[in-house]
């Protein structure tokens, strides 16, 4: 403490009391934000109890779904699109600061969209469209769906783009999110589900949860995203999502991966989901890939899901490994290694619509969705991942009309017209 106030006592004495003002109006200006933003949620928790009280007791329109999300995934659209196709009024609710840069076609989806600054700001905005239900997708944070089942504005439907509960390992999760999840679980009026992990919490933890809807990702309807041909000549792998830059990582396969398909002269292409990734992933990349090779290996930036479903479709095979060793196992940083029989990536579809060979480790619910197994090929290591695409035919793959959304949109307006009547009875309102 001494040396901290000859330190102040120094610094005064050389810039003077200028020096001292500057730093004092600094800690005011900063103590003054932290009330103001105290105040602002104060007045808008009293502001959303208000209106969701008030709109509660009212009859909703039944034509309106309010989406609500912190970052607009493709997710989020496709409910969107199916709903549309059903002649629901779609009504988006999001803080993602990327939303702007989407394609035209994709904000086209909904009738209105509106950004909110805090849980409590999102229930005040959603309400005034008094919706058949509040659909709220959740990924890692629950606390805007926490709001929404707390206050009861109306139907309120969980949406899980992702389950951390007992799935997660411990380092990784927060137990306060794993508590704020199985709160809305347990609470909300219905759950979304795009795989069966909630059915890992429901049979191994116990969890009571609220009635479900099996709902995946599905493929988009015919035409709705272009199509291109095949590139001729070589062969084309491609990976799209999330990239982990560190190379010492078990979850960071795509450097070795890269390394040994080029070595055949199979060409890799790596779209990260993050533009900072595919920067970061150029530099790591050239020291571990010979420049002789690198003519194989193409990171591109990070395109909207529209460009990207279309570049795609140029490709031959896609990628959907977990770790080094190909399947989750005990080396993953994240997740433990039974996921895979609970788990369906969104890129199965995305894969399929570009009529892909999915190269995919173990996964319990694909051989339930494509019992041919013509779609898909399950690998056990890298270098069969190599070996399959050197011996691979290049052919379309046609996906069944019942994997494409539009097969499916009715069961959602379903879902929230059942949760919505079992209310009705239940409060006799």
């Amino acid at each position: 403490m001494k040396n901290f106030i000859k330190m102040q006592l120094t610094q005064i004495r050389q810039g003077g009391i200028a020096v001292l003002f500057r730093k004092m109006k600094a800690i005011l200006n900063s103590f003054l934000r932290l009330i103001l933003s105290i105040l602002s949620r104060k007045l808008q928790r009293i502001c959303a109890t208000i209106m969701s009280n008030y709109n509660s007791k009212r009859k909703p329109n039944l034509d309106v779904i309010v989406i609500v999300t912190h970052r607009v995934h493709v997710r989020a659209c496709k409910i969107a699109y199916g709903l549309k196709i059903c002649n629901y009024k779609v009504v988006l609710l999001h803080s993602d600061p990327g939303f702007c840069n989407f394609d035209s076609a994709v904000s086209s989806l909904f009738d209105v969209v509106l950004m909110y600054n805090s849980p409590e700001d999102a229930v005040s905005k959603a309400t005034r469209f008094r919706p058949i239900a509040y659909n709220i997708l959740c990924n890692w944070d629950y606390r805007v769906a926490m709001t929404f089942v707390k206050m009861r504005p109306g139907i309120v439907v969980v949406d899980t783009l992702d389950v951390l509960g007992g799935l997660v390992r411990p380092q990784i999760l927060n137990l306060l999110q794993e508590k704020n999840e199985r709160f809305c679980f347990e609470n909300a009026d219905g759950i979304c589900c795009r795989d069966l992990r909630t059915q890992y919490l429901k049979q191994k933890l116990g969890y009571r949860l609220s009635p479900r809807l099996f709902w995946p990702d599905y493929c988009w309807p015919v035409g709705f995203t272009k199509s291109y041909d095949k590139l001729k000549g070589e062969k084309h792998v491609v990976y799209a999502g999330n990239i982990e830059i560190n190379p010492s990582s078990p979850v960071a396969y795509q450097y070795d991966l890269a390394r040994l398909l080029a070595h055949t002269g199979i060409n890799f292409h790596i779209y990260p989901s993050v533009q900072s990734q595919a920067v970061e992933l150029r530099n790591e990349i050239r020291n571990l890939v010979s420049s002789d090779l690198m003519k194989y290996v193409h990171i591109h930036d990070t395109l909207s899901f529209l460009d990207l479903a279309s570049e795609l479709s140029t490709f031959h095979a896609g990628i959907l490994i977990s770790t080094k060793n190909v399947n989750y196992g005990n080396d993953h940083d994240t997740y433990y290694g039974f996921m895979e029989e609970y788990f369906l990536a969104a890129k199965i579809f995305d894969y399929h619509e570009a009529g892909l060979l999915c190269l995919t480790q173990n996964m319990r619910m694909l051989r339930y969705i494509f019992p041919n197994n013509k779609f898909y090929r399950e690998v056990h290591s890298l270098a069969e991942i190599v070996e399959i695409v050197s011996k691979m035919e290049i052919r379309e793959i046609e996906v069944e009309p019942k994997l494409r959304l539009d097969y499916h949109a009715h069961r959602l307006s379903e879902f929230y017209l059942r949760l919505y009547n079992q209310k009705f009875k239940r409060t006799g309102s």
